[in-house]
């Protein structure tokens, strides 16, 4: 389990179209990870608001394996599970 700092990046497509992309940043067993988030709850909470960089609490990720892309296999954030969300959701 680790604090979780989600980032947006803007990119430009071949065609020259503005395209954002959320990626996650978080630090496991003392090596910094930064996959792309694919959650879909993340993403249309955190592409739409303001800023560019938003601090989650300690929080679960489910790391997939993404296609083949270009001779690489890349990581990604599937979905994302804050810790302080499941704990007010909880059953005393």
């Amino acid at each position: 389990m680790s604090r979780i700092t989600l980032r947006i990046r803007t990119s430009r497509t071949s065609h020259g179209e503005a395209k954002q992309a959320m990626d996650a940043v978080f630090r496991h067993t003392g090596r910094l990870y930064i996959v792309r988030v694919t959650d879909p709850e993340y993403e249309q909470s955190y592409l739409n608001k303001y800023g560019k960089v938003h601090e989650l609490g300690e929080s679960f990720i489910t790391v997939s394996l993404g296609e083949e892309f270009k001779g690489y296999a890349y990581k990604l954030a599937a979905s994302i599970i804050e810790r302080s969300k499941v704990e007010a959701g909880s059953k005393p």
